[in-house]
């Protein structure tokens, strides 16, 4: 590449001076720059022309003008607000290497900019035309990372970095012995059977994951139920506490209640013995005052 200037691809697609024979070299280092992000754990996630700088043949992803929003260059698991992972980065590579080799995205319009809803529905619907002037293992390639489905995909960027070098040796040595060309298509085939291979791991980790997801909601489902029932145990008992209390209260007043009528029963005890003794009092002042007229009487008769 001979390019000297620091320029953004945008710039270069725009004024049309990107050139057949760079587009290898371009492609190469874009899947270069994104293997190191990824193996950082990283993901760049808004990966268009613009976030592209070239210089002196350099490639350099610029995090700071990605743009928040949809564009022609987003992946069809960004269109439906999915999560984003590396094969998302890999969908967009796919997007702009389709339009370094064409000259326009994998969908683009005419005339102004699309409305979102229909970028949305070409992005998730539309297959984009078939590459003009492209090698068959570029079409292949351009059509892999563009796959709808993330699992049809390249699930690895050092899968596709493999790819371009495997399809730039290609085309260097096109005209060489038919046995060089079969063994580029042998490594294509064991590629395509590695990335099989890591599409099917893909799916059985997603899988997993789900289950294990499903086992965590049943456990926690499990867990709110236990909670629900220990703090209906703890009403219950709570309740029982509180009628025994009442209870207690209610043997107490009883209680009370018997000391007070036995104290009534002996003050009743104490004033009828009053009473009976007043009127044996009283029986015997009687008696004695009886006594006493007869005797009165008795001597008067005398």
């Amino acid at each position: 590449m001979n390019t000297q200037e620091k320029t953004t691809l945008a710039r270069q697609l725009n004024q049309g001076s990107v050139a057949p024979e760079t587009v290898g070299a371009i492609a190469v280092a874009l899947a270069q720059s994104l293997r190191e992000l990824h193996e950082k754990g990283s993901v760049f996630g808004n990966l268009t022309p613009d976030t592209i700088e070239i210089e002196d043949g350099a490639v350099t992803l610029l995090a700071g003008a990605r743009q928040d929003g949809l564009n022609p260059y987003s992946s069809p698991e960004q269109a439906q607000g999915g999560a984003v992972d590396a094969r998302s980065d890999i969908y967009s590579l796919g997007a702009i290497l389709y339009e370094i080799v064409s000259g326009r995205p994998p969908v683009a319009w005419e005339n102004g900019s699309p409305d979102p809803d229909e970028l949305r529905r070409a992005i998730l619907e539309e297959e984009p035309r078939p590459l003009p002037n492209a090698s068959p293992s570029m079409e292949r390639l351009v059509r892999r990372c563009l796959a709808k489905d993330p699992l049809r995909r390249w699930q690895r960027i050092g899968a596709v970095l493999i790819e371009l070098k495997l399809a730039g040796a290609a085309a260097r040595h096109a005209r060489q012995a038919p046995e060089w060309k079969g063994m580029v298509a042998s490594l294509g085939f064991q590629l395509d059977a590695l990335e099989r291979r890591a599409a099917a791991h893909q799916a059985a980790h997603e899988t997993g994951a789900a289950q294990l997801r499903q086992s965590v909601s049943a456990l926690e489902a499990a867990a709110d139920e236990q909670r629900a029932h220990a703090v209906s145990v703890a009403e219950s008992i709570e309740a029982v506490r509180s009628s025994l209390s009442k209870l207690e209260n209610l043997v107490h007043a009883h209680g009370r209640a018997i000391l007070a009528v036995e104290a009534a029963v002996t003050q009743t005890d104490e004033v009828m013995e009053h009473v009976v003794e007043a009127f044996d009092q009283m029986h015997r002042s009687m008696v004695e005052h009886g006594e006493a007229k007869a005797f009165v009487v008795s001597n008067n008769g005398n």
